[in-house]
């Protein structure tokens, strides 16, 4: 055993008796991870705000890679003199940022022109836009994450638009799949309120805002990958009656005529759509509409549901089980959870929060009680959310059994409950001992998620709050646990000292390992039993990126006019990397596809563009290729079809970037072409940048490089 294995196994041993004495250490309250996170399910609740008496709802949306963006506008700490815009930033593997003020409206929070709704959307690439009202007009930033490559980072300078003479308010957002965003909002002129839209484009700030409906309010707006939009409205109408209109709009044929989507009813309480594919779904409860008075009927009302094709246009809405306040969030397969609360007495409390499926085929499923009264009063405040698998989320205000109302504001929490697919709700876990109003939640395709919410804050008579915000992390196999785990203020932690033992068991038996591998692996050999030399195959070929990539998809093309699911890739794990080459499976597809955007409407393609041709260049199973790109597709970044194959007899299903994944992989390229890698040339062995060895090597795939530049650890450029 070699000087370094030896160091190593003692630097092991004394792990195995000084960590579990560090554990016995009394750890501070402030030592709790900056990020509120563990390692699966839901983490530890953060303050994002300072303390002040109003606040609107926050905001909050989450890019593809975990990146996070909240937003919010509290009052002055001490008077509601003025209203400030904030927006703090979570960063996937770093935690919250410090909240930035993004802008100060003259007039406090609901008050004298200052600030009433704030809403913030994200695209998957981490491009977001937020949106606020004030001062009488619309205002719109944008953030540009450092990833994508562009020479400004970070948010724009707030930009305002107005559609016509009136005061425009309760702005709503959303994004497609290249980041262009649609702004609606109510503009209010003496007695009328017109609904007001405006797409917001990335680089260029407003467009020329249109009116879309008159005597609107409360819009909802969803926005598909390929800009399809709907917008969803309550129409007043006369002795109190409200109907629910809606409207779509069309890349190539613009605004269609508003209809009105409801089933005859009045009062529509809540209603919100959101985008599965090529359907939009919504939701809302009705009460009854008397011939001769304004509306009537108790606290929960039937639920009706309806779903708009984008070629078929809107279906007639099916009736559901009763409820009050709604909520929908939309799946990749087809359908939609609906979570609704059954209200009880008194009025403002709940007795159960329920959930049911909706899908456009079969409507309804039967309803299920996620929890009961102990668990869900005071639970019509609440949210849900789904992601591409299915996995569903629901967060709600908790009021304690038998609390006043008056005084329950120490007393209360913010509960949440987690789907897990073929499973049952999970128990109700509390992820903010204390009391929440507002709750929103956010949710990535993969499943991780957000959520934010005004919490109450401090013992004085005066009411105090601030912003609060906590985060689940997804884990199919791991079920989240019944409550985060609590903060250490002193004593022994058995959850350190048991991790204490386990590291140092497992860096004890690497190390073995490692002497054992030394001593006893054999040196590679050719077909003859001689060692290979450095940069040689088994053939005594050279191993340049153009032979091994070309000759091996030649070889593959000849030898397997199989089909792709009988065909697979050897096994091989993308080298590890730090910094900019570290680079995602997802990055490495969109990287891929990059190099044959040429081949986007081509209907001969090179192999390269199958899921065989996928899985080789990223080096990921092709049993496990499927899992990266359905997701894809389904958010617009990549296409799929069928086209004919070079060498092939049928056709096959090939993938190709769409604008948006051509946006984030070029971002990407973007990131990695200032990374210094060492390279060996007529010149010496020397560092050089990657788009230095691009453009020696016009044509070279830039996977290669950064794959042979981990691999070898010096690129060979000689010819």
């Amino acid at each position: 055993m070699g000087r370094f294995s030896w160091m190593v196994v003692w630097v092991v041993g004394a792990a195995l008796v000084i960590g579990p004495m560090a554990a016995s250490f009394r750890m501070p309250v402030s030592a709790a991870p900056t990020d509120g996170v563990v390692d699966s399910g839901w983490g530890h609740p953060i303050r994002l705000s300072g303390i002040a008496p109003v606040f609107t709802s926050p905001d909050i949306a989450e890019d593809f890679y975990g990146n996070a963006i909240a937003i919010w506008a509290q009052s002055d700490a001490d008077s509601n003199a003025d209203s400030n815009v904030w927006a703090s930033r979570f960063i996937s593997g770093g935690g919250w940022t410090t909240a930035q003020r993004l802008a100060t409206i003259h007039g406090g929070v609901f008050f004298r022109g200052g600030v009433e709704s704030t809403y913030v959307a994200m695209a998957p690439s981490g491009l977001a836009v937020a949106v606020w009202d004030g001062n009488g007009s619309i205002w719109a930033s944008e953030f540009v994450p450092e990833f994508l490559g562009e020479p400004r980072v970070g948010w724009s300078t707030p930009v305002p638009t107005q559609g016509g003479t009136g005061s425009a308010v309760r702005p709503q957002v959303g994004l497609d799949g290249s980041g262009r965003a649609l702004v609606v909002w109510e503009e209010v002129d003496g007695n009328r309120t017109d609904l007001w839209a405006n797409w917001f484009t990335h680089g260029s700030g407003w467009g020329q805002p249109t009116r879309i409906a008159d005597t609107a309010g409360s819009p909802q707006v969803a926005v598909s990958a390929n800009g399809t939009a709907v917008v969803v409205w309550a129409e007043p109408e006369a002795l109190g009656y409200e109907r629910l209109w809606a409207t779509s709009f069309s890349p190539t044929r613009g605004w269609e005529t508003p209809i009105a989507i409801d089933a005859g009813g009045c009062a529509v309480s809540v209603s919100l759509a959101t985008f599965s594919g090529t359907h939009v779904f919504v939701a809302w409860d009705e009460k009854i509409r008397f011939p001769d008075r304004s509306c009537g009927g108790g606290g929960s009302n039937p639920i009706y549901a309806a779903f708009f094709d984008s070629d078929l246009g809107w279906h007639t809405a099916v009736k559901g089980p009763d409820g009050s306040q709604p909520q929908i969030a939309a799946d990749s397969e087809g359908g939609a959870t609906v979570v609704w609360c059954e209200v009880g007495i008194p009025t403002w409390a709940c007795s159960g929060v329920w959930t049911g499926r909706f899908t456009a085929d079969a409507g309804w499923s039967k309803a299920t009680l996620i929890a009961d009264g102990r668990e869900a009063r005071g639970c019509c405040p609440h949210k849900t959310a789904v992601d591409s698998f299915g996995r569903a989320l629901v967060v709600w205000s908790h009021i304690p059994e038998g609390a006043d109302i008056n005084v329950t504001l120490l007393r209360g929490g913010l509960n949440a409950s987690y789907l897990l697919p073929g499973l049952v709700w999970q128990a109700p876990t509390t992820i903010s001992p204390a009391y929440g109003v507002r709750p929103e939640i956010a949710m990535n395709s993969a499943g991780n998620a957000f959520a934010t919410w005004v919490g109450f804050d401090g013992n004085t008579s005066v009411v105090q709050w601030s912003i609060w915000s906590n985060r689940f992390v997804s884990n199919l196999n791991y079920p989240p646990p019944s409550a985060p785990p609590p903060v250490q203020s002193g004593g022994m932690d058995p959850f350190l000292v048991g991790g204490a033992f386990v590291l140092a068991a497992s860096a004890l038996a690497l190390t073995l390992t490692s002497v054992f591998l030394q001593h006893f692996r054999r040196k590679p050999q050719d077909p003859n039993g001689d060692p290979l030399r450095p940069g040689m195959s088994v053939r005594g070929q050279r191993t340049g990126w153009r032979s091994r990539r070309w000759k091996a998809s030649a070889q593959t093309v000849r030898a397997a006019p199989a089909p792709e699911s009988v065909v697979r890739t050897p096994r091989r794990d993308w080298p590890r990397a730090n910094g900019p080459l570290r680079l995602t499976v997802r990055e490495r597809v969109l990287l891929h596809l990059l190099e044959f955007g040429r081949y986007a409407d081509a209907t001969e393609v090179p192999p390269e563009l199958t899921q065989t041709g996928i899985s080789r260049a990223a080096i990921v199973d092709l049993r496990h290729i499927a899992q990266y790109v359905r997701p894809m597709v389904k958010e617009g970044l990549v296409r799929e079809r069928s086209a004919h194959v070079k060498g092939l007899a049928t056709k096959h299903k090939v993938y190709v970037l769409a604008d948006g994944g051509r946006r984030i992989a070029a971002g990407v390229k973007d990131r990695i072409r200032s990374a210094v890698i060492r390279v060996h040339d007529e010149s010496g062995v020397h560092d050089a940048t990657i788009g230095d060895v691009l453009m020696k090597r016009h044509g070279c795939p830039v996977l290669d490089i950064v794959r042979e530049s981990i691999e070898a650890g010096v690129m060979d450029l000689r010819s």
